[in-house]
């Protein structure tokens, strides 16, 4: 399954074996930031207010820097509390891992589609954060669900902000220069 469409929909799937194979590939960080960007175009389309270049641009800028804030949100909490209990995987295994959770980010790009519109954003983040889960209780090696999904919650408090940060400095910006 070493392929980056095979593991991108295996993560989409929620499928754990994906993560197995990641730290054993040389190829698996390049192919997780491809399916970053992918992701990260594809909730950003989705998320874009108006049909310009700059609404679209600005909106996969803040999908892709809402998810790095995630990442690191998540990093720093699931480290420091991994550092109690066990090692902590190195920084590139848990890239890997994150950046194929976001695969499902890529469905964002139906939300242009006019008859599904609205409803497609919020079904792709709990799916996104379901991957999410998976990927992080992995790779971090948490035997239960529950400070995974705490962690994670955590991460997604810091993306949301950031997020709301570039969307709302953008609407300022465009406010000002009409």
């Amino acid at each position: 399954m070493s392929t980056l469409l095979a593991r991108a929909l295996a993560a989409t799937r929620l499928e754990t074996a994906v993560y197995d194979e990641l730290p054993h590939d040389p190829r698996a960080l390049g192919q997780s930031l491809a399916v970053f960007l992918a992701a990260s175009i594809g909730s950003g389309f989705g998320m874009s207010t108006d049909a310009s270049a700059a609404s679209a641009a600005i909106s996969v800028a803040a999908s892709a820097l809402g998810s790095l804030a995630w990442l690191g949100t998540v990093y720093a909490f699931a480290t420091r509390r991994r550092s109690r209990t066990g090692p902590v995987p190195p920084w590139d295994d848990v890239l890997c891992a994150t950046g194929f959770a976001t695969a499902p980010g890529v469905a964002g790009l139906a939300a242009l589609v006019p008859a599904l519109g609205g409803a497609v954003l919020p079904i792709v983040a709990v799916w996104q954060f379901a991957a999410a889960v998976v990927a992080v209780r992995h790779v971090f090696a948490y035997a239960s669900r529950r400070p995974v999904l705490v962690v994670c919650a955590i991460g997604v408090v810091a993306q949301m902000a950031v997020v709301a940060a570039i969307t709302a400095t953008a609407a300022a910006a465009r406010g000002h220069s009409g």
